[in-house]
Formats: C-alpha cells, sequence, structure tokens
C-alpha cells in the first residue's frame, strides 16, 4: 500500500506524496503535524480522518476523510514521517533499509533519465511551424506581410545583439587583472624576440649534437691500422725476397708495388718502420688531430650554447619581464595573501560575477509584444534558444515566394501530423525529464540526511 494523497483539514490545501519517498517544504506548523499524524494513523490502520487517495493491492482507493475508510496498516518500508528534527532515536535497521531502498531508486531513475533523454528532440516545434506556414500558403486570405516581417526580424538582430547576462568582477580584482594584462602585453610585445632567442638555443644544441657526432667519428679513427696476419706473412715474403744478392731472385718492379702498397696501408715506407710500428702500433697523427679539432669545435658550441640560455634566463628581455610579473604578484599577494595560484591570469578570470542583463529581458520582451502585435503566436513552454530559432524558421519560410514547387496540401497534412507527434513526445520527455531531476535532487537530501542519522 502507498499513500499518494492527503487533503488537509478546512480546505486548506492538497499534499501530493511520492510513492517511494517525499520531502515536504513550507507547510505551517499545525499543517506539518496534522500531516505527520494522518500517515501514522494511515501506518497504524487507523482512519485517518482526511481526505486523500491510496494505492491499495494495485487499485486506487479515495479517502472519504469520515473515518470509515476500510485502510490496514502500511509497511514501514514505504513509508517515514518525521518533521525534520535531526534525532538518533530511529530504528537502525529501519534507516539502513530506507537508505538502500532510495539508493537502489536513484539507479533506476538515473537509468530511466538517460532514456528518456534519448527521446529530446529541440526541433520538434521547429518542423511544427513550419508545416503550418507551409499550409498557410495555400490560403489566401493570409499573405506574408513584408511589414510583420521586418518588424519581427528587427526584435529578434535587437535580442541576439544584447548580452543576457552581464559579467563584472570585484574592484581588487579588477585592479590586479588590469596590472596581468599589461603584463601580458608587454609579453606578447617581446615574444618575438624571446622566440628568436628560443630558435637560437635550439640550433646551438643542434650545432652541439652534431659536434659530438664527429667527434665520435673522428674517435672512431684513432685506433690503429693494421694488416692482416696474410698481409703480414705477405710483408715479409716481399722484404726478405728485397735483401737477397743474388739478381735472380731479387724481386720484380711489380712486387716492390705490392711491398709499397702493403706499407702504405700502415703509413709506413720502409719494412723496418713498419717492424717498429708493429712492436707499438700509434694512431696516425691526421686522426689526432682531427679529435683535437672536434672537441674545440664542441668546446666552442657549448660555450656560445651558454650565453644563449644566459641571454634567455636573464637577459634585457626576461629581466624587464620579470619585473613586471614581480609588481603583479606583490599587488595579489596584497589582496589575495602570499599563496599565490600557479596560473595566475586564469584564476583572476575565473572571479567573474555574472548577473541577469536587464536589457536582454526588455528585448525578449520587446519580441513577444512584436510577436503579438502582429498576430504570430510562437509555440507554447519554448527556451530562448528555441524561441529564437523557432523565429528564423518563421522568417525563412514568411519570406518564400507564394508559389514554388513543393508538397501537396494531403503530403504537408501528413507531415504535420508526424511533426506534431513527435513534439508531443518531446514535451512529455522534457516533463519527464523536470520531474526526475527533481526526484533526483530530493533523493539526493534525504539520502545525505538518513546518512547522518546513521552516523
Amino acid at each position: 500500500m502507498r499513500i499518494l494523497r492527503l487533503d488537509l483539514s478546512n480546505g486548506r490545501g492538497t499534499v501530493d506524496l511520492h510513492p517511494f519517498i517525499s520531502i515536504v517544504h513550507g507547510l505551517a506548523a499545525m499543517d506539518s503535524e496534522e500531516l505527520v499524524a494522518s500517515i501514522r494513523n494511515l501506518v497504524r490502520g487507523t482512519p485517518p480522518g482526511n481526505g486523500g487517495l491510496v494505492e491499495s493491492g494495485g487499485e486506487l482507493v479515495e479517502l472519504r476523510g469520515d473515518g470509515t475508510d476500510p485502510i490496514g496498516p502500511l509497511t514501514t518500508e514505504d513509508v517515514f514521517v518525521d518533521l525534520g528534527r535531526a534525532t538518533s532515536s530511529g530504528d537502525p535497521v529501519v534507516l539502513q533499509a530506507e537508505l538502500d531502498q532510495l539508493e537502489r531508486r536513484a539507479t533506476i531513475d538515473a537509468v530511466l533519465l538517460e532514456e528518456v533523454r534519448a527521446d529530446v528532440d529541440p526541433g520538434a516545434a521547429a518542423r511544427v511551424q513550419r508545416l503550418h506556414n507551409a499550409l498557410a500558403r495555400f490560403d489566401d486570405d493570409d499573405p506574408a506581410d513584408q511589414e510583420r516581417i521586418d518588424a519581427i526580424r528587427a526584435a529578434v538582430e535587437l535580442v541576439r545583439s544584447v548580452p543576457p547576462v552581464l559579467r563584472s568582477m570585484p574592484p581588487d580584482i579588477e585592479e590586479i587583472l588590469g596590472e596581468w594584462e599589461i603584463y601580458e602585453a608587454a609579453k606578447t610585445d617581446a615574444q618575438p624576440q624571446i622566440d628568436a632567442l628560443e630558435q637560437a638555443v635550439q640550433r646551438l644544441l643542434a650545432e652541439r649534437e652534431a659536434a659530438n657526432q664527429h667527434l665520435a667519428e673522428a674517435m672512431a679513427t684513432t685506433e690503429p691500422v693494421m694488416l692482416t696476419p696474410a698481409e703480414d706473412a705477405r710483408v715479409e715474403e716481399l722484404a726478405l725476397a728485397s735483401t737477397n744478392t743474388k739478381k735472380k731472385q731479387r724481386p720484380s718492379e711489380a712486387d716492390q708495388e705490392e711491398l709499397a702498397r702493403l706499407l702504405a696501408k700502415v703509413g709506413q715506407t720502409s719494412y723496418v718502420a713498419y717492424v717498429m710500428y708493429r712492436m707499438a702500433p700509434e694512431p696516425s697523427a691526421e686522426s689526432l688531430a682531427a679529435v683535437e679539432a672536434a672537441r674545440s669545435r664542441i668546446a666552442d658550441v657549448d660555450q656560445r650554447l651558454e650565453q644563449a640560455r644566459h641571454e634567455l634566463q636573464h637577459g634585457e628581455v626576461a629581466t624587464s619581464l620579470n619585473g613586471v610579473l614581480e609588481g603583479v604578484k606583490e599587488t595579489a599577494r596584497r589582496h589575495l595573501g602570499p599563496m599565490l595560484p600557479s596560473d595566475l591570469g586564469t584564476a583572476l578570470r575565473a572571479q567573474v560575477v555574472e548577473s541577469e542583463n536587464p536589457d536582454f529581458v526588455e528585448a525578449l520582451r520587446a519580441l513577444d509584444a512584436t510577436f503579438h502585435r502582429h498576430g504570430v503566436e510562437p509555440a507554447g513552454g519554448l527556451a530562448v534558444d528555441d524561441l529564437l530559432m523557432w523565429t528564423e524558421a518563421w522568417l525563412y519560410d514568411a519570406e518564400q515566394p507564394k508559389e514554388h514547387p513543393g508538397p501537396t496540401r494531403v503530403e504537408l497534412l501528413a507531415q504535420l501530423a508526424t511533426a506534431e507527434a513527435a513534439f508531443e513526445h518531446h514535451a512529455k520527455a522534457m516533463a519527464r525529464i523536470d520531474r526526475l531531476e527533481t526526484l533526483a535532487i530530493e533523493s539526493a537530501s534525504t539520502r545525505q540526511w538518513l546518512g547522518v542519522l546513521l552516523g
């Protein structure tokens, strides 16, 4: 059984109750006491003496309030009554059961809300109006009046030209923001110089990388060149033949050229020098010179890189900007305290206070008056953005030529029936969304309260 409605005595009003849980505000003390007493009487199975509506066994029962209503006791799982006094006298088991039931209901309502949102169709109203306008063109008694079009267009443009909200900020924050904007302007002016310094640092970093690569390549050439065992044996053979005193056994000119070519591979010109080199091989003077040149180049690049970094971080441009920034921070500390946010500009701009713009409200009233003055009736219950979209659609249709190819009247009527059904579906979905969101807020408040009671 569920209590859905109770009528207060002496015609003081009616209270609609949610099937699962209700939070009632704004009643006088006497009315609140009467409401609580009536619910508790119903729980005990005692006729409450109030009219109302109860769901019993899946059927709705209207309470007459004359003490003869045959209502049995209700379960405590469906009703929890309190006058808002935070006491700890409630049964924890009952309170926890109520809390669990609310949380399950909140999960179900969240799923329902997402399902209902899928049925929202913001363009439904505009489609209905467009089809009505299309049908009106089949009637000769309602021609598009250019004066009416011009008046409504001017009223719409006025609404669009006025911001819906006014944005302001406290004077002290405005003072800090003014100084911050001076710093931002100075940084913007100096940005080309900063970019040039950063590019110079990047170029020197790339040059240093190339110098390191060049040094690695030079170091690779400092390894002494050695002949292979076969080449070494051939050198021994040719050198031994060149010391033979017998004319017939002396090496040929080709053998001498081969010996010179093998010795040249290790940078030597004679067999004796080769033997000394083989005992203690050393890198060539050219390779050592290349390594030294590479190291000198790295030292030069490092020096220029250090100068570029110093100029970027501590040069005239950086010093000037840092001076302006420190002045801004000093002003900010006087108003905001010693601990400043890391992104001061964003934090300052977040202090903007928004308020309704009376000029925007007046422009909307003027648009509505223009509609009524020219006999135009927008769809009811439209939000501001939807109203403007509807008006643009009306203007578009009103400015179309009277005679133009398009659907027949029968086809338009069929489309209108579909569009009106979609709009009705949209309106029902919006109403359900409002109800579900309201119930979600009330449920969250009650869950928080029950959590406090449970400790």
